[in-house]
């Protein structure tokens, strides 16, 4: 029997359009968040966050803050044994049903996607400040709060959460983080979500998953088959459509834990 989950994803600031699903769940329920409340959708239940809905937030600093207070937006939170978190720029082709039994399984806490480029927060600050002109202030400040560089790196694109205290407190912590350090300014929440991971390695039971053609996960202690969604053709990243196939090939560790 597959544990109920909910899929959560969000639309701010008209950022992205509506990627309707193509294979629901009966096991699930599928969320979609916005600051507009006028956005419509066939296979989406639309739920219209009016205290987003203001220029006084940008949607960098609207997506964070959902992001790592999620639980206090879904509806029914607690029914929940599982939830997902995808950004829109995701397209999901079939039931996920596949990636909860993997979880539950192997009795996981959580699931983040090993970066598919990068390991090193220094290479990431330095990319963006390079391709999104990124303040190069936002890296000195990363750097006053955790001189850590030897870990790797995970990607937000999506993420599952089981629905427990320690995850919640992982979360909890991340957004405390980025308001304190940066008002929720900082693109760069995947450096941070990482070194914060990374302080409650002992406490979280963590799956390694990945977008890439990249098929064994030799990080993970119990050998356990990485989760792999892109093989299983289970969603699409419409965001960056020319690295869908991309080979996932690093020759040094890319996660530590």
């Amino acid at each position: 029997m597959v544990p109920k989950y909910c899929i959560v994803s969000l639309i701010f600031n008209n950022y992205e359009f509506v990627r309707e699903v193509i294979e629901k769940s009966p096991n699930c329920d599928y969320f979609l968040f916005t600051d507009n409340k006028d956005l419509k959708s066939d296979t989406w239940t639309i739920i219209y966050l009016p205290g987003f809905d203001t220029d006084e937030l940008t949607d960098v600093q609207k997506t964070y803050i959902f992001k790592y207070s999620l639980y206090r937006y879904i509806p029914n939170f607690s029914d929940y044994s599982y939830i997902i978190r995808l950004d829109h720029s995701i397209k999901i082709n079939k039931s996920l049903d596949m990636m909860i039994n993997h979880m539950d399984t192997y009795k996981y806490d959580i699931m983040c996607n090993i970066h598919p480029e990068r390991d090193s927060f220094y290479d990431e600050y330095d990319t963006w400040q390079v391709a999104r002109q990124l303040d190069p202030k936002y890296k000195k400040i990363f750097f006053n709060y955790t001189q850590t560089d030897n870990i790797g790196l995970v990607e937000c694109t999506m993420m599952i959460y089981k629905n427990t205290k320690e995850v919640l407190n992982l979360l909890d912590n991340v957004f405390c983080t980025l308001q304190q350090y940066n008002n929720f300014e900082d693109k760069n929440d995947q450096c941070y979500f990482t070194n914060e991971l990374y302080k409650m390695k002992d406490k979280l039971r963590i799956c390694w998953g990945t977008n890439r053609n990249y098929t064994q996960n030799p990080y993970n202690k119990s050998n356990a088959l990485i989760l792999n969604w892109h093989n299983h053709d289970l969603l699409v990243d419409n965001s960056n459509p020319q690295e869908i196939n991309k080979i996932f090939n690093r020759n040094q560790i890319i996660v530590q834990f």
